[in-house]
């Protein structure tokens, strides 16, 4: 399907960049209207059980959830209100030897 409410899209089978107002909109909704659980459950019956992300894009959000947890947690009204789970993205190992040769 290349069309939905008269709007050009790509085809749903292909990986498509998406302007970060229209994920947030997305976003909003879902969590508006606490749909976190039927939103998960659409996708996994549907056979999706994560989400490609490029790696720029998760050091970014990672680092900014990280500094916004940590100003929060500072912060008595909020102390311990927001923990960061952590990452299960693996990063590839340093390109330099944990130990250089010996000379």
């Amino acid at each position: 399907m290349t069309e939905e409410k008269g709007n050009s899209s790509a085809p749903y089978g292909d990986v498509v960049e998406v302007p970060i107002g229209t994920f947030r909109h997305y976003m909003n909704f879902i969590v508006k209207h606490d749909l976190w659980d039927d939103a998960t459950s659409a996708l996994q019956a549907a056979g999706i059980n994560g989400v490609v992300l490029g790696g720029q894009l998760v050091k970014v959000i990672r680092e900014f959830v990280d500094a916004k947890g940590a100003e929060l947690n500072n912060d008595p009204t909020h102390a311990g209100a927001l923990v960061v789970p952590e990452c299960s993205i693996v990063c590839p190992q340093p390109k330099t030897p944990a130990n250089p040769p010996k000379k």
